[in-house]
């Protein structure tokens, strides 16, 4: 990864990570070397219901990645795909407030706007849809 993100640096371009937090090491070592520019942070479910969405046990990784992320005041946003058969409204609540406990600063947090699309999508009777939930001003 180290390698193919040097050759994209070489060639002038930024770089978006996209990632479920899980290797919070390769993450970190990317941020150490200069090698990203912005991260879009994917949080599956909340603690209670991460194995049996995800079928790992990697929720904390998730949160090291997190508080990497903070720790570096590193350009980030976190989001979840939302399907109605897996998460409800109590679930992206619970998300809402991992996320606020984290002690993340001058951030955004769009609960409001999260529950109306959460609303929306089912009474619409949509599957999937994406959440931005949070996002970290710099």
């Amino acid at each position: 990864m180290v390698d193919i993100c040097n050759l994209i640096k070489e060639l002038g371009y930024k770089i978006k990570l996209d990632t479920n937090g899980f290797n919070p090491k390769m993450v970190e070592k990317l941020i150490s070397f200069d090698l990203i520019d912005y991260i879009a942070l994917d949080y599956k479910a909340p603690v209670y219901k991460f194995k049996e969405i995800t079928k790992t046990t990697f929720n904390e990784k998730f949160f090291d990645t997190l508080d990497l992320l903070v720790d570096k005041n590193f350009a980030f946003e976190v989001r979840t795909t939302v399907h109605s058969n897996l998460l409800n409204e109590n679930d992206i609540n619970k998300i809402i407030l991992d996320l606020k406990t984290e002690s993340i600063k001058e951030s955004i947090i769009c609960k409001n706007i999260c529950m109306l699309m959460i609303l929306w999508a089912l009474q619409m009777k949509l599957q999937i849809f994406l959440i931005k939930l949070f996002y970290l001003k710099i």
